[in-house]
């Protein structure tokens, strides 16, 4: 009985570490302005301070046991714009479906919050 309550303990420590560390990207959860989805590409439409672009942007897609869509996606921001521009209306960006994980025809859902309160504005 030892045995096994010793797996369990290192099985529930690792999936900890793994949670905390390896599972997602490091960086923010982006409060995105918008996102369009076409065939191809998904724009996504974010705050911006004069600096962000593409390189700034993670997608991490989880595509869950089964490999399955629907998938949950969630777009962080990875490196932040700290430049003092106005830009009021923010900036559009566009990513290749295949070089984010969601090639072909695929159904997500997006987990990020749509507004304006980004920190990055």
């Amino acid at each position: 009985m030892k045995v096994k309550t010793i797996v369990n303990a290192i099985a529930i420590g690792l999936f900890g570490v793994l949670s905390a560390t390896g599972v997602q990207a490091a960086g923010t959860e982006e409060v995105l302005l918008g996102i369009d989805v076409s065939q191809k590409t998904v724009d996504i439409h974010v705050t911006s301070g004069g600096c962000t672009k593409k390189e700034d942007f993670h997608f991490d897609v989880n595509k869950g046991v089964t490999g399955k869509p629907p998938y949950m996606v969630t777009i962080r921001r990875i490196t932040p714009d700290n430049c003092k521009a106005l830009v009021h209306e923010g900036v559009r960006l566009s990513f290749d479906k295949t070089e984010v994980g969601l090639d072909g025809l695929v159904e997500f859902t997006l987990t990020n919050k749509l507004g304006n309160t980004s920190q990055h504005r």
